[in-house]
Formats: structure tokens, C-alpha cells, sequence
């Protein structure tokens, strides 16, 4: 397949592109190292919370329902099912 876009990363920002490019009908394919969504959270130390509350880093079109900081778990699962509620189509 042929896409207009390819977005190299797949974290918050990679994520973001798409769902905006998805928003203007454009094709695009999110890659990313990993094997799957958010695994660089998880790989984290078990101790890491966001210093953000989360209002603040939800991402546009799903809102991050976690604790007032977000652990490094809670990012990774977010990120998991921001890909799966349609927001993003073409991620591998």
C-alpha cells in the first residue's frame, strides 16, 4: 500500500500526527521500534509518575482517566487504547 504520510515513532507525538491526519482523510502509517503501543512506558522505573496532572496530558480525542499523576503504566495503557478506539487506524 501507498500512503501520503509515514510518521517515524509511535509515542504521544507520532499518535497526535495521526489522529489529526485521520481527522483530514489523509493515509499515513505510524512505525515505531517497538513492538507494540507504549512499551517504552512500561519499560520505565516502577516508581515514575508524570509530574502533570492528567488533564493536562490527554491527548486530543480521548481523555486520559488515571490517577492525578499518571504512573508510567497508566501512560502506556492510555497510549494502548488510544490506538484501539479508532483514533489512530494505520499503527504498526
Amino acid at each position: 500500500m501507498i500512503y501520503d504520510v509515514v510518521i517515524i515513532g509511535g509515542g504521544q507525538a507520532g499518535l497526535v500526527m495521526g489522529y489529526n491526519l485521520k481527522n483530514r482523510k489523509v493515509s499515513f502509517l505510524i512505525t515505531d521500534a517497538s513492538s507494540e503501543v507504549g512499551e517504552t512506558w512500561k519499560q520505565r522505573y516502577d516508581s515514575l509518575r508524570l509530574f502533570t496532572p492528567d488533564y493536562f496530558s490527554s491527548l486530543p480525542g480521548l481523555r486520559l482517566e488515571a490517577k492525578s499523576y499518571p504512573t508510567k503504566d497508566e501512560i502506556a495503557n492510555y497510549l494502548k487504547l488510544y490506538t484501539t478506539e479508532e483514533k489512530t487506524s494505520h499503527c504498526s
